[in-house]
């Protein structure tokens, strides 16, 4: 081999080497897919506060809402940007269609809540949900960790590329569809066992999304079936929003349930 070729090999060799060592190191994949995802969720349960995106893509799968207490309402979320506070506070700015898209605002302390409807209207509180109450999204052995704790078929798919450019390891596995129940805060009523997407960030192992996706909407006719995404962003940021001061403790005005039922 003439020496100019055999140098340049060389110098190849030591290039491809030095771009691999200056390089992010390859992710090591846990071997316990449970235990791993148990360790996502005491360090999300060690945080102060986080913010959530929460959306709904594919065929519709309604919210069932009562802002009165009396009528229900069914509702198509288009998108939810909250941010929860530990333990027990969460304010969430949530883009409904009901008939018309109308924007609202929920503040919700311990097992309490106040809608402004629509945002920047009064604050009126929302009837008494059973079993509601805003600490079990992050408590031990409820909410997020129930969900987590209680997988089928749990397996690890490896890392993926998500839209914003991030590398998360992604986890797959079905569910009952109560599981999942207290991640999407006790709106929805699954009537089929759910498939659980987790993608999760392999340096701070904390959630990066979720996805949720209702198995009984998936067959030959729907293409997209219906998918809930929860974005988990801006770890241990200052609180950014402000308790509503001026609330109204009376239910929402029955003529509002009556408004928003209109097709």
């Amino acid at each position: 081999m003439p020496k100019h070729i055999a140098v340049f090999f060389i110098g190849l060799c030591l290039l491809l080497t030095a771009c691999d060592a200056g390089g992010g190191s390859q992710v090591e994949l846990p071997e316990d897919p449970q235990a791993f995802l148990e360790e996502v969720v005491v360090n999300m349960q060690a945080l102060d506060t986080f913010r959530m995106i929460v959306e709904q893509t594919g065929v519709s799968y309604p919210l069932l809402l009562s802002f009165d207490g009396v009528n229900v309402v069914r509702a198509d979320l288009r998108r939810g940007v909250a941010q929860f506070i530990a333990p027990d506070e969460l304010f969430i700015n949530v883009t409904l269609r009901i008939g018309v898209v109308v924007s609202v605002d929920i503040y919700s302390l311990e097992e309490d809540q106040w809608a402004s409807f629509p945002s920047g209207a009064p604050y009126y509180k929302l009837p008494p949900y059973e079993g509601f109450d805003i600490g079990r999204l992050m408590a031990d052995e409820d909410g997020m960790e129930y969900a987590m704790t209680n997988l089928n078929d749990i397996e690890i798919l490896g890392v993926e590329t998500l839209i914003d450019g991030t590398d998360a390891i992604h986890v797959t596995a079905t569910a009952d569809g109560d599981v999942v129940l207290g991640l999407l805060f006790g709106l929805i009523e699954p009537q089929d066992d759910v498939k659980v997407d987790v993608y999760i960030d392999p340096v701070s192992k904390r959630f990066t999304l979720v996805e949720v996706t209702m198995l009984e909407t998936v067959n030959d006719e729907t293409d997209e079936p219906a998918v809930f995404r929860i974005e988990f962003y801006d770890f241990n940021d200052e609180k950014d929003f402000v308790a509503p001061q001026d609330t109204i403790d009376e239910l929402m005005p029955e003529v509002t349930a009556e408004v928003v039922e209109e097709d």
